[in-house]
């Protein structure tokens, strides 16, 4: 018989660390996903961008109603979030216009030829290319001013890596339209989805060959996207998975 003085002198395992609450925790999870810092909106929008973009080359509706949308969607939402000068917000906005307009009217004028167009080929891809590449800082700068590092922190590191593909894939049409030659050794007149696709596949280096650079200076640029794309993996994405849930330190103040 275990008297009463033995049962209470049993320790608790679960007295000094109580079972975390699952309510709690789905109310955290809600709050850093949902609040005016969330990075979930950007992460679905780059993923929409990502799987509509191939789709665009069926349908210019498609591009101008959905793509397009969605990625300026991204670009300010990002810089929303951001906490960028006045000055850097006026030139986002004056590119985006810029782009914007350039991108519709390149996709009502397509039943000219390659070279009819190529001026706003160049503007609208180079428009966007540098709204892009103007998104990722602000994305990450913001990211890493995350005292606790949460999914919100995840989504953002996943959304400036989904990021880094669509700018390569803006920056391969820019450079087919300025180069001489074809910038793929396959086709000589790609669309977007063809761009997005070859991007997203140099981005993983799955490499299928399907599609390959044809010129240096497109080889140079594959081979960049590459290395970023990998690295960027194994030291931001993986440093924030491996550092979920815990607090940085000697941070500024907000």
């Amino acid at each position: 018989m275990v008297s009463e003085t033995t049962t209470g002198a049993v320790p608790d395992e679960r007295a000094g660390s109580p079972a975390p609450d699952p309510h709690h925790l789905l109310h955290t999870i809600e709050r850093d996903m949902r609040g005016p810092d969330s990075y979930l909106p950007i992460l679905l929008l780059a993923l929409g961008v990502m799987v509509s973009f191939p789709l665009g080359a069926w349908s210019p509706l498609l591009f101008g109603f959905v793509t397009l949308p969605m990625t300026l969607a991204i670009v300010f939402l990002s810089f929303w979030r951001s906490n960028a000068s006045r000055r850097t917000r006026r030139v986002v906005f004056s590119l985006a216009v810029v782009g914007t307009v350039a991108a519709v009217v390149a996709s009502i004028v397509h039943r000219g030829s390659y070279d009819e167009r190529y001026l706003l080929v160049v503007v609208s891809s180079l428009s966007f290319a540098l709204l892009l590449i103007l998104t990722l800082p602000a994305i990450l700068a913001r990211a890493l001013q995350h005292r606790t590092v949460s999914l919100n922190t995840l989504a953002a590191a996943l959304s400036a890596y989904l990021i880094i593909g669509l700018f390569f894939s803006a920056f391969y049409r820019t450079l087919d339209a300025i180069e001489a030659g074809a910038f793929f050794a396959q086709i000589r007149d790609p669309n977007l989805g063809d761009f997005q696709y070859f991007s997203f596949v140099t981005l993983t280096t799955t490499g299928f060959g399907d599609l390959t650079a044809a010129t240096a200076l497109g080889r140079a640029a594959v081979i960049f996207e590459a290395v970023i794309g990998q690295v960027f993996l194994v030291t931001m994405v993986a440093r924030v998975v491996s550092n979920l849930g815990q607090e940085r330190k000697h941070l500024p103040e907000d």
